[in-house]
């Protein structure tokens, strides 16, 4: 599992989350993925922090990377209801 963040503190702004299932006998192989981009817009995404020093390592990236990070559509509440999800249904293979 992967996050962007927007902070080292543990209540950072979270922008993508991603999680890739392996074959439990070959780590080699991916089974699944899913990456999850989240709306920083969205009514029901709470306002957590933001690091000046974060924000300011993530101008300096690419322009890809940074985009990467936008048009996000859920909110945190769903984008961790579709990761849970996703853990579920790695488990049961």
């Amino acid at each position: 599992m992967t996050a962007h963040v927007m902070s080292t503190q543990p209540n950072a702004t979270v922008l993508t989350i991603g999680a890739a299932a392996f074959h439990p006998s070959e780590p080699d192989v991916v089974l699944d993925s899913i990456d999850i981009r989240i709306d920083q817009n969205h009514p029901d995404t709470p306002k957590r922090h933001v690091c000046e020093d974060t924000l300011a390592w993530w101008k300096k990236q690419s322009d890809g990377a940074k985009e990467s990070l936008t048009g996000g559509t859920l909110s945190l509440n769903e984008a961790l209801a579709h990761l849970s999800d996703f853990v579920v249904r790695a488990r049961a293979r």
